[in-house]
């Protein structure tokens, strides 16, 4: 018996090894690929053109000939090289546990649907339960991302998945949620209070939400609140309760339908009502019901304007409320930026489009002091201070800044040496001008004095040639002509004398005449015409003609050029005379 059942327990043991080994086998196969590999063609190898040689040979081989994988699969050749593979006919299936099964076997898809086609590279496809998502069923779907999710309330909020099929949703910032009606409203303000109730005394139960004290308590304040804020009130959030007489703190959400002052103004004047009257109804009283009537402590009521309070205005904006208008705001541009037109959102809040404005070059001049360099960017501008603003430079030398916030120190032309301490160089300008003008002025004074003493000298001297020549002409030519003729000698000095052309005054311009209007030459030349004849005359003329020659070079030569002085002229005018007469 004890053998019998050691045999068996053996038997169970190889059973289970061959089961194992089987299901080892079965997963590596599982995680290969869809093809099965068949030992390589030896005879055929790659070559040129993709394509497989017998070896040692140019003929092709075809190592899918006969029919390798069998009559199910499909050979087909491995990418570059020979060796062939089989897959599975249909791409709907994968080569899996020796055999052609479909591509769903195992399932891809999570345990969630999947469907075999033709029309996609894997053969199968996903499709996903309600609340999954992803190509393999692998996520969680996002119903955030809807643009309505069903079970968030309407207008502006948060959404967070927490579970596959499980999303909440919280109001945004600065909105509360309205449940009568799943919305979320504008929070217009924010009034944080401090009360003090004097006729009820504090329990450590009040700060327990799920007590009736608590509960209690809160209620008759809603009741309250609700009396003065009507559909204005939103919300109550309770902080807590301290010792001592009671003190509640709390914040009221409310709309805003004026100004936010108001909603202030409406609660206080209520809590004096309060005071001032002695209110009861069926034996309660009306404020505050059975708490009483409350104190405002100091600094009892904060204010916070919340209408742009979780409002994104696009860039270069910024919110601003619209008063007067309930719940409504606007998106105006940022200092720096002026308006080029308007939009609205999908609320309806008007947006204002901006342009950068260019505070560097407006029309009103630089917004920078005159020492600082003003430099525009998006939105406004940085007054940059110059380098050279300090006077950096020693002496007299000039400092020159670039765009790059860099200097260096110039000297003017007017100093030199380091430091720029020098004005040599203006020295010697004032000295080379003061030269340059005595020089000048000593010039212009030498021409004007020396020379009209040179002219009166050369008329000076061209009076004595001009008075000689009148000399030489009446005493030498006339006189010895006349003499030749009456056969006579040359006619002595004294003769002479009486028939010399005088020379003329150096100051007259006219040529010297005598009383009578003629001169002594004609009266030679008359006496001649009558003594010598006409072949006497003729010889006289010539001689004449010569001379004029004579005096014609002698005022070429003159220092004065063909300018005649007024001897030569009355010399020059006489010989036109003789030459007249003579004829």
């Amino acid at each position: 018996m004890y053998i019998q059942s050691w045999v068996l327990a053996a038997l169970c043991v190889i059973v289970r090894t061959v089961d194992s080994d089987s299901t080892t086998h079965s997963t590596t196969t599982t995680t290969t690929s869809s093809t099965t590999k068949i030992p390589p063609v030896v005879h055929c190898v790659s070559g040129p053109g993709n394509k497989c040689f017998f070896i040692g040979t140019n003929d092709e081989c075809d190592p899918c000939a006969n029919d390798p994988c069998g009559p199910d699969l499909r050979c087909s050749l491995k990418q570059n090289s020979c060796q062939p593979q089989c897959f599975c006919k249909k791409r709907t299936q994968h080569f899996i546990f020796g055999s052609c099964m479909s591509i769903c076997t195992p399932n891809p898809c999570n345990d969630q649907k999947c469907q075999e086609t033709e029309t996609l590279s894997e053969g199968y496809r996903c499709i996903c339960d309600a609340d999954w998502d992803g190509k393999f069923c692998e996520k969680w779907k996002n119903y955030c991302l809807e643009p309505k999710p069903t079970n968030c309330p309407k207008g502006p909020h948060d959404c967070q998945m927490k579970a596959p099929g499980d999303y909440e949703c919280e109001c945004t910032t600065g909105f509360f949620h309205n449940q009568a009606n799943n919305s979320c409203d504008k929070i217009g303000q924010l009034l944080e209070v401090k009360l003090k109730f004097t006729g009820v005394y504090y329990h450590e139960l009040l700060n327990n939400i799920s007590s009736p004290y608590f509960q209690n308590t809160t209620l008759e304040i809603n009741e309250t609140l609700s009396d003065i804020f009507g559909d204005d009130l939103l919300g109550l959030a309770y902080n807590n309760f301290t010792e001592g007489s009671l003190i509640a703190n709390f914040n009221v959400s409310l709309k805003v339908q004026g100004f936010p002052e108001d909603n202030v103004n409406r609660f206080e004047r209520y809590i004096v009502d309060c005071r001032s009257r002695d209110w009861k109804e069926n034996g309660s009283r009306l404020c505050f019901r059975s708490l009483g009537v409350p104190f405002i402590l100091f600094d009892g009521i904060h204010s916070n304007d919340l209408r742009c309070s979780g409002i994104f205005c696009p860039p270069r904006t910024r919110c601003i409320p619209l008063d007067n208008e309930s719940q409504r705001v606007s998106c105006v541009c940022e200092r720096g930026y002026r308006s080029i037109g308007t939009t609205s959102d999908q609320y309806g809040d008007v947006i204002e489009k901006c342009q950068d404005i260019d505070e560097c070059t407006s029309n009103e001049g630089s917004p920078c002091p005159f020492d600082e360099v003003c430099k525009n960017h998006d939105g406004g501008y940085n007054c940059i201070s110059t380098p050279c603003a300090k006077n950096p430079c020693p002496g007299n030398a000039v400092c020159v800044s670039d765009s790059v916030g860099f200097y260096k120190c110039e000297c003017s032309w007017i100093y030199s040496a380091s430091g720029c301490t020098s004005a040599w160089p203006l020295v010697v300008l004032i000295v080379a001008i003061f030269l340059l003008i005595s020089t000048t002025v000593l010039i212009i004074s030498l021409i004007l004095c020396c020379v009209p003493e040179l002219e009166d000298e050369t008329a000076q001297a061209d009076n004595l040639r001009g008075g000689e020549l009148a000399s030489a002409l009446s005493s030498s030519s006339l006189e010895n002509a006349i003499n030749r003729s009456n056969g006579g000698s040359p006619s002595s000095p004294s003769s002479s004398a009486e028939v010399n052309l005088a020379p003329a005054d150096p100051r007259s311009t006219e040529p010297s005449r005598n009383p009578r209007g003629r001169s002594p030459l004609l009266k030679h030349v008359n006496k001649a015409k009558t003594t010598m004849g006409d072949e006497g005359v003729r010889e006289e003329r010539n001689q004449l003609a010569r001379q004029d020659a004579s005096v014609s070079a002698m005022i070429r030569r003159s220092p004065l050029g063909s300018r005649p002085t007024s001897a030569l002229r009355s010399s020059l005018l006489q010989l036109h005379e003789l030459k007249e007469e003579s004829s």
